[in-house]
């Protein structure tokens, strides 16, 4: 004989909410919703669902395909089911947030000791450097009146003679020039305005960049390498406030160690060869001095084996170029 079903049961199946489970689920989705800006940033940065959109999930699906009609006492014991489910969601998608947050506030603020050795290791070899060349591909973002950035594109190379010889030549997709150094004098040429000027300069090449910078205004590319290391300089390591090892990454078919430092005045990355001579592979510097802050990138190719006549490092102006007077930041013309 078959078991009678009685109307009570009839009516346990799936209906529509009633309004008090209605008001339940809206109030442990609101607690969802309250911290799911927390949980769609930690979405967005790890590129994976978490368990606190799961839970909002759930709570929608659950809602919208309806559930047993509890009366009020059933809802009453269901809510605290509902609403810790809520919590639960919520602490679970703001966890990783806080996490995220303090082991990046440890590494921003923090000097690492090995980030400072490996600095100072390059630093100390490329002292050792008697002659070499240096060619870097550069990107430049500059920065429009309107706030606006454009990236301008270069090439760089740089013939060097320790301590005290130097030939640069720039060109980006704005203009070129070339810097001879011989010890004693410095020459900028022109070639597009046809001009060139020469003034008298200090007898090692990082002293004469120091007075290139400060007396005319004339920023020089990657002048950083030149003086890593040296006291009370700019790249002085003791100005150094925060210093993290980033990661490994390949550049150029390299392995190198990617690290960030910030000074008080500078924020930049040093991508670091992890075998053979400890050369930097790329550098990146952000301008921290205007508000735009701009970037500027070079990834560098070295040849440390190099000999030089000493012609490379002595400027012979071309019949058509005007000898002018050099101005603070500018190439004036000489009367």
């Amino acid at each position: 004989m078959s078991a009678s079903v009685t109307p009570e049961r009839e009516n346990r199946g799936v209906l529509p909410p009633t309004t008090a489970t209605t008001s339940l689920f809206s109030r442990a989705r609101r607690a969802l919703a309250f911290c799911r800006g927390f949980d769609k940033t930690t979405t967005q940065k790890l590129n994976q669902p978490t368990i606190g959109r799961m839970l909002v999930s759930t709570i929608d699906r659950w809602h919208h395909a309806g559930l047993p009609d509890f009366n009020n006492k059933e809802v009453r014991m269901g809510r605290p089911i509902l609403m810790g489910f809520a919590a639960l969601g919520c602490v679970l998608a703001i966890q990783p947030q806080i996490s995220r947050a303090d082991d990046t506030s440890v590494a921003m603020q923090e000097v690492m000791p090995d980030a400072l050795a490996a600095l100072e290791r390059m630093g100390e070899h490329l002292k050792t450097l008697s002659q070499f060349t240096l060619s870097a591909e550069t990107t430049s973002e500059d920065v429009l009146d309107y706030g606006e950035k454009v990236m301008i594109g270069g090439d760089i190379i740089y013939h060097v003679k320790s301590p005290d010889r130097l030939s640069l030549g720039i060109v980006t997709d704005k203009r070129e020039r070339h810097y001879f150094y011989n010890g004693k004098t410095v020459t900028v040429y022109a070639p597009a305005l046809k001009f060139y000027s020469s003034f008298a300069a200090p007898d090692t090449t990082a002293k004469m960049i120091k007075e290139v910078e400060d007396t005319y205004d004339v920023e020089v590319p990657l002048a950083d390498l030149f003086y890593l290391g040296t006291k009370g300089s700019k790249a002085d390591a003791s100005n150094i406030i925060s210093a993290f090892y980033v990661s490994d990454s390949t550049i150029n078919g390299t392995v190198c160690a990617h690290y960030a430092y910030r000074t008080a005045t500078a924020h930049f990355q040093v991508w670091i060869h992890k075998d053979g001579e400890p050369l930097p592979c790329k550098i990146v510097r952000d301008l921290v001095d205007d508000p735009a802050r701009p970037q500027y990138t070079a990834v560098l190719t070295w040849k440390t084996n190099e000999t030089f006549a000493e012609n490379v490092f002595n400027f012979t102006p071309p019949a058509d170029v005007k000898m002018v007077k050099m101005g603070k930041g500018k190439l004036a013309a000489s009367k």
